[in-house]
Order: structure tokens, then sequence, then C-alpha cells
């Protein structure tokens, strides 16, 4: 059985060859267990295709793929919207490609989904947040910079801007020696970080994110 699940933050819609309409479940370990229950149901082959979508989608790709029965393309978004333009789809919402992606299972090459290790899911997952911390930081430069010309400003805000700031890079720092640690950890991943850091304008926290993302990029079509 063909299906295609459409992911958003709080809701996953899934589209099932066989069936009328779609059905809908809640984005939360709960539902992904009921959507299991749901999919399994029958005792038949399910092949789940769903874009890459991230944080949002990574949890739920996981439950599928552990689970009896259940085979996961995590599909790459181009291609999708490739495909829908081919079957002269043009509007857009949930159920629309939650029915695009079944019909995508169905009609091109399936590429079953490899579950990343725990190690690459520990610097995804650093990396992330590492690259928020890093705009954070930016930003609050930025506003010390203008606390710095402006006369309108008290010097216990520029004193709040200078804490927040050392705290950051702390964390910042924090981030980059345990993601680093990921890395070592691994000799390919290893291998990779020194050929990214040896390209010009590629230092140490752009190599970790690109690795990182590079790890749950899905194949190219």
């Amino acid at each position: 059985m063909n299906v295609g699940l459409e992911v958003s933050a709080k809701e996953l819609v899934v589209a099932r060859e066989g069936k009328k309409g779609v059905r809908s479940f809640a984005n939360t370990p709960a539902g992904h267990g009921e959507l299991i229950q749901t999919l399994t149901r029958g005792g038949q082959r399910v092949r789940v295709v769903m874009e890459a979508t991230g944080l949002y989608g990574l949890d739920v790709a996981i439950a599928l793929s552990d689970a009896e029965g259940i085979e996961v393309m995590v599909a790459n978004p181009r291609a999708v919207r490739n495909f829908a333009k081919a079957m002269m789809q043009r509007s857009k919402s949930d159920r629309l490609d939650a029915v695009v992606l079944r019909e995508f299972g169905a009609g091109m090459r399936f590429k079953r989904w490899t579950r990343p290790t725990a190690n690459a899911l520990n610097l995804w997952a650093l990396a992330r947040r590492l690259e928020a911390l890093t705009h954070l930081n930016v930003a609050e430069k930025n506003r010390r910079h203008g606390a710095g010309v402006s006369a309108a400003i008290p010097a216990s805000v520029r004193r709040s801007i200078a804490r927040s700031l050392r705290f950051q890079e702390k964390e910042i720092a924090e981030l980059r020696r345990e993601a680093m640690k990921c890395i070592q950890a691994d000799g390919e991943l290893h291998r990779q970080q020194q050929l990214l850091r040896s390209m010009p304008g590629i230092g140490e926290v752009s190599a970790i994110q690109l690795l990182a993302e590079l790890l749950l990029l899905p194949p190219r079509p």
C-alpha cells in the first residue's frame, strides 16, 4: 500500500492507496503510534512517502522506519514539486500534498530511507542549536553597537547586552566542542570536515552545519 504523508508542526495528513479522502493524526508520539496502528492494520506491506521537512518530520520518520512492515521514503522536495507540475497539480494544501506524495510513491522509484546513526542525529541537533544561537549572537552584537552610539541608551541596558553576549558566546563554544566530538568519533565525518575546512571561506561552524544537514539530506532525484 502506497501512502502519502504531509507533515506540519502539529499535524500529519495521510493519503492511503485505495482509500477516499485523507486522515489526520497529531504530530506527537501518541499520534505517531496511532498512525502506525492504522497503517499496519491488515498486515500488508506499507510504503510511506514524505518530504524532507527537518525537525517536524524527523521523529515521525524514525518512528515509521522502526515499525514492522513499514518502509519510509524521505523524498527530495524539488522532485516532488516537479512531479506535481507533471500531474498538472497547481493548487496547494496539506490534503492535496498528501495525495501528490502518495502518487509520487506509486509512480517513481522507491528509495528507502535509512535512519541516521545516533551520532549523526546528535550532530544534527547540535548544529541546529548552534545555528540558532549564532543568529541570536549576531543580533545582540548589532544591539550592542546601536547602544554604544546612542546617548539615549542607559548604562544598565548596555550591561545587560554585555551579559547576554557573554552567555551566548559561552554556549556557542560548548556546542562547538560537543559537535566536534561527534565529528571526531566518526572517521568519515572527520575526513569530510577536513575537506570542507580546506575550502576558502568555510570555518569550523560552517563546516559543522554543512555536515549535519548533508547527513539528513534525501537522495537527489
